[in-house]
């Protein structure tokens, strides 16, 4: 019977352990960083995209060639879809897999079509 309980009590613990670690989920596929070139009137640049997304709201950062561009603002994910702002330009983009397929409307109302790859998430930390 003491033996028993030793047990109960040991389970009980590994369910605790369990729930105050929860197991890793599976990545959102489009929460990540985002690279690829952009083609522009003077040559080509580097995108990248630093986005987050929390439920459908897409937030993050624009780079070019590594310096900040500006901020996402109007984020929406609405499926394999994004949208949203960088001051006056407008990007809309498609995810299929690592690949996101982008029309950004710039300045003169012109669209330069882009297609992104997705960087790999770095590991997860070593659990204590």
């Amino acid at each position: 019977m003491l033996a028993s309980h030793r047990w109960s009590a040991v389970l009980g613990m590994l369910v605790t352990l369990g729930m105050a670690h929860p197991q890793p989920t599976a990545a959102d596929p489009i929460a990540g960083e985002w690279v690829g070139p952009l083609a522009l009137d003077r040559g080509t640049s580097t995108i990248t995209l630093e986005l987050h997304v929390a439920d459908t709201t897409l937030t993050g950062t624009v780079y070019l060639d590594g310096d900040r561009f500006g901020v996402i603002e109007r984020g929406t994910v609405r499926g394999d879809t994004v949208h949203f702002n960088v001051d006056r330009f407008d990007f809309t983009g498609i995810v299929t897999g690592h690949r996101m397929r982008v029309a950004l409307i710039v300045y003169n109302g012109s669209t330069r079509r882009l297609t992104l790859t997705k960087r790999p998430d770095p590991p997860p930390p070593p659990r204590p």
